[in-house]
């Protein structure tokens, strides 16, 4: 993650701090309408917002998540994956959880 957002910054320390600011604070805002949009099942919605959360993975480095991001968006739009939607789901959302705790870990080190 500390190697993509130097990547991305140009090893500036304080964009570094804000990136990943800002990825914990958009993480943050999608996991409760993520958990709405699954449980009152809008597939859709929950679709549109998984998409919007791979490309801030992608961003961050986060690969693994990335990839799970990608195998949950498939298991929305093909009805063939219905039974491994809600384990898919689940696993993404821990793997986000992951995701932000390594990001609030890593801060110190940005400051």
């Amino acid at each position: 993650m500390l190697d993509s957002l130097r990547e991305l910054t140009g090893g500036n320390a304080e964009r570094m701090q804000l990136y990943a600011n800002m990825f914990l604070e958009e993480i943050s805002s999608y996991l409760p309408k993520m958990k709405e949009a699954f449980t009152d099942g809008r597939m859709n919605d929950l679709k549109n917002i998984v998409h919007t959360c791979k490309s801030l993975l992608q961003t961050m480095g986060f690969d693994v998540a990335y990839k799970q991001a990608q195998k949950l968006e498939l298991m929305i739009i093909d009805k063939a994956y219905a039974d491994e939607l809600n384990d898919g789901y689940y696993l993404f959302i821990k793997q986000l959880n992951d995701c932000m705790q390594e990001v609030k870990d890593n801060l110190n080190e940005l400051g």
